[in-house]
């Protein structure tokens, strides 16, 4: 399953669904169409993206469902929703984008999947009343993803939970093996070339670490 379609059964349940930095709308399309979501609201910062956004709309005759939003985050959103989704950017700038809505985002379900700094998103909403519901890892065009699923309610993670992800390390799905075994592979190669002593304390660390999540 292809991460935008991943991402769309994980609406299932929900009854309107914002999607933020939309791109072409798939989500939502998919959200709507497969998996009996009533509502999308279709957002992004620039125009171009969300025009891309309503030609898809209109190709899936789905104009009068979604609805399109020029919003800098939760900015502009007026309408309510249950679940929201953010997908593909970077995890600092999706951090500022939840942090900047929080009072916002309380009661709904949240649909996360960073590029990257995916341990930030679990820091940030750990700490602000949230819990994480699901957890996916996945590959898509031979790129690893993360998805994580958070609603309000109590947390209680340790360090390895933050980084790793607490469903993640702890169920280990096939690709979430794969990318940490290509991750040990590179470091028992590094580790042989790095004569720094405190570089190398730091990638045996990181590589005892890895290993243990894995075999844990």
């Amino acid at each position: 399953m292809d991460r935008i379609k991943k991402i769309a059964s994980l609406t299932k349940g929900s009854k309107v669904v914002c999607d933020i930095g939309c791109d072409h709308a798939y989500a939502l399309v998919y959200a709507i169409k497969e998996y009996g979501v009533e509502k999308g609201l279709a957002t992004d910062i620039s125009l171009g993206p969300l025009l891309n956004a309503k030609k898809t709309i209109e190709e899936y005759h789905l104009d009068k469902q979604i609805q399109t939003i020029l919003s800098d985050g939760f900015d502009a959103i007026q309408e309510d929703f249950d679940t929201a989704i953010i997908s593909g950017m970077g995890g600092i700038l999706m951090c500022d984008i939840l942090n900047r809505a929080l009072p916002k985002l309380k009661g709904k379900r949240l649909i996360l999947e960073a590029n990257s700094d995916t341990y930030r998103i679990r820091t940030l909403l750990s700490s602000s009343g949230f819990y994480i519901v699901e957890e996916a890892a996945l590959y898509d065009h031979e790129k690893y993803y993360e998805i994580l699923v958070f609603e309000q309610g109590i947390s209680n993670y340790d360090s390895l939970d933050i980084l790793y992800g607490p469903h993640l390390r702890r169920v280990k799905p096939q690709a979430f093996v794969k990318y940490y075994q290509k991750k040990l592979d590179l470091l028992s190669s590094i580790l042989l070339q790095i004569k720094d002593e405190k570089e190398k304390e730091e990638k045996l660390r990181l590589f005892k670490e890895i290993h243990f999540v894995l075999e844990g």
